[in-house]
């Protein structure tokens, strides 16, 4: 019993999870592989997880129960005031969440490069040597998510009164806090791998994810559509709040975070490591080969050539 809990939480060191033969040849296969090997410790990373954010989900709790409340109250703008407190509040809890994804974004990161790691000691490091990182990183997320709220209620309120030009800026306030929140999927994987200043990280995420936007939204976009559209089948329902509490509780959390570094890690292959001197590039996966050059050039020419 001790030693299954020593490797859960320290691994095994020297033991390979591919040979080169079996190793995967593209992002997909890399992905679906390391996910499969590590299944179950995405669970245990998501209670550590769970741990750094309770004070978000208690505060969340708190506030949907009164907010549900106040949508039979005869007063229109009580829901939105307490909506307003709710986000304000959040802005801490986020900074909390950001020290501990200043450590599992590491160790996932590894995961899903198939690159060994020992779990808790990896995690402890990384929280010691980037935490700071982290919280300014959560405060930032807190802080884009209450001014995009904000925006959107004051901005709502003027062009409902005023003019409906007021319509522009609340769009565009609202774009420019949801391309910072979109950033974070690259955020958090980057201040763990590469020695950079804060701004530097904000800078270069958002650039990166400017650069691939349409595959960024790909990726962001149904980690937000799908808790949604489970609220949605179940009517907003304690039903559908307890299906996506227990989802979130066990897996959730962990398994979107894993999905955001494999993405990160596509995007630094492909634009930041070929600049840098000595930095790997596509780990995990099988190098081509002269071998594998000459069956592609094959098969083209197969495709190419004219039927009989």
């Amino acid at each position: 019993m001790s030693s299954f809990i020593n490797n859960y939480y320290y691994g095994k060191a020297g033991k390979a999870d591919f040979t080169e033969d079996d190793m995967p040849t593209n992002r997909f296969q890399l992905f679906f592989t390391t996910l499969r090997l590590h299944l179950s410790g995405l669970v245990g990373m998501n209670l550590l997880y769970v741990l750094f954010a309770l004070p978000a989900l208690a505060w969340t709790m708190i506030n949907f129960s009164v907010m549900i409340n106040t949508l039979e109250s005869p007063e229109a703008d009580a829901t939105l005031s307490y909506m307003t407190v709710y986000v304000m509040g959040m802005i801490p809890c986020m900074a909390l969440v950001g020290v501990g994804l200043s450590g599992i974004a590491y160790i996932l990161r590894n995961w899903s490069r198939d690159q060994h790691t020992f779990t808790m000691s990896d995690l402890k490091d990384s929280i010691k040597t980037n935490w700071k990182l982290g919280l300014l990183e959560g405060l930032w997320t807190g802080v884009a998510m209450c001014a995009a709220w904000i925006s959107y209620v004051f901005y709502g309120r003027m062009a409902a009164m005023r003019s409906v030009f007021f319509t522009i800026p609340q769009v565009l306030v609202l774009t420019i806090c949801a391309l910072f929140i979109m950033s974070t999927m690259l955020a958090y994987p980057m201040l763990v791998t590469y020695d950079l200043k804060f701004r530097h990280v904000v800078r270069n995420s958002i650039l990166l994810t400017l650069k691939r936007l349409p595959l960024s939204l790909a990726v962001f976009v149904p980690s937000i559509a799908i808790p949604l559209a489970i609220l949605l089948l179940f009517g907003g329902t304690q039903y559908g709040m307890l299906i996506l509490f227990l989802l979130y509780l066990l897996f959730g959390f962990a398994f979107t975070e894993f999905v955001y570094v494999s993405y990160a890690n596509a995007c630094f292959d492909k634009y930041l490591n070929p600049m840098i001197e000595g930095a790997p590039v596509n780990m995990g996966m099988r190098a081509k080969t002269d071998d594998d050059d000459d069956e592609e050039e094959e098969e083209g020419n197969k495709e190419e050539a004219p039927k009989a």
